[in-house]
């Protein structure tokens, strides 16, 4: 395993490529892995990477809890706007007429 050169960013991506994610507490590191995903060597460099992640995934947490907005209900009270894709087919519907190929018909 050559991870002992990676950034801590680069270290984490590699994890999750192998489908090994790591959370943590803030003491504590947690692994959540595939069974047999997770070897000797890999916690062994995970832990000693242990600080450097801790560091890096509270930093994140912070991050992703100070920018990201909560989310918001939109009343449903009137029409919802279309998305881009939406407003995409209703145009193509409208210049090729009603041939609709992109609709997969349920009838059968």
């Amino acid at each position: 395993m050559k991870t002992k050169s990676l950034s801590i960013i680069e270290f984490i991506s590699w994890l999750h490529s192998h489908k090994i994610n790591i959370s943590t507490n803030g003491e504590k590191i947690f692994y959540d892995a595939p069974k047999g995903a997770l070897t000797s060597a890999i916690r062994q460099e995970i832990a000693e990477r242990k600080i450097e992640n801790i560091e890096f995934l509270q930093q994140v947490g912070q991050i992703s809890k100070t920018i990201l907005p909560p989310i918001q209900a939109i009343p449903r009270d009137k029409s919802l706007p279309l998305s881009f894709n939406q407003e995409r087919l209703w145009f193509i519907d409208q210049l090729e007429g009603s041939k609709a190929p992109y609709i997969e018909s349920t009838n059968r």
